[in-house]
């Protein structure tokens, strides 16, 4: 694994320990709440059967698994992430950062993977239950307060990883131009005077 230019090793601590143990927890409930609605599915019960005499339409089977296939592509995202290459334009990355970086930004990712699978949780279950005739309301303040967490979690970490890493623009300014001599400042006005001379010679 890579950060920067830098190769770093996987760092697995207590705190990372315990915010991957939630949401691994996360990923069984989502497949528990889909594995219960596709039985249901599959062994309708006497008012399903009353509704769709035919048989249950096929929307019921697509749409009751877009929300947990996203749950899925978003799991297996970060998991994926943790082991690619990571770069940064802002932020300077050096060998000696580059391990902290990485690990907090590991931090990061665990921590936005629960909100995410809590959110997708929360709307699979709305989706797959509407779906049986529940009407569920779609408006889901959980997912709301999981968003603003979210974001602040972005935020303070982000502040993190720049108290890490510096800003790139920082390290521009922080160059010293070297300061001028008495030497060179009075090599630099006879130059001058010897330019204003030799102007005058060529209009006289």
């Amino acid at each position: 694994m890579r950060t920067g230019e830098y190769k770093v090793k996987f760092n697995y601590t207590i705190l990372r320990g315990f915010i991957d143990a939630f949401g691994l927890i996360m990923a069984v409930l989502l497949y528990q709440t889909t594995y219960a609605y596709y039985y249901q599915m599959a062994h309708p019960t006497m008012v399903l059967n009353n509704v769709y005499p035919d048989g249950l339409p096929a929307y019921m089977w697509i749409c009751g698994g877009i929300v947990p296939f996203i749950a899925l592509a978003a799991f297996v995202f970060s998991i994926v992430y943790m082991f690619i290459p990571h770069r940064s334009r802002t932020l300077v990355i050096t060998a000696d950062n580059a391990q902290k970086y990485y690990d907090n930004l590991m931090i990061t990712n665990s921590l936005l993977r629960i909100l995410v699978l809590m959110a997708l949780w929360d709307y699979t279950y709305i989706t797959q239950s509407n779906l049986m005739g529940a009407m569920e309301s779609w408006f889901s303040l959980q997912t709301v307060l999981d968003v603003i967490v979210g974001a602040l979690v972005v935020y303070f970490m982000y502040g993190r990883l720049k108290a890490i890493a510096k800003p790139a623009d920082r390290k521009k300014n922080n160059v010293i131009k070297p300061k001028q001599s008495e030497s060179d400042d009075e090599a630099l006005t006879a130059k001058v005077k010897i330019v204003k001379d030799d102007n005058t010679i060529m209009r006289s």
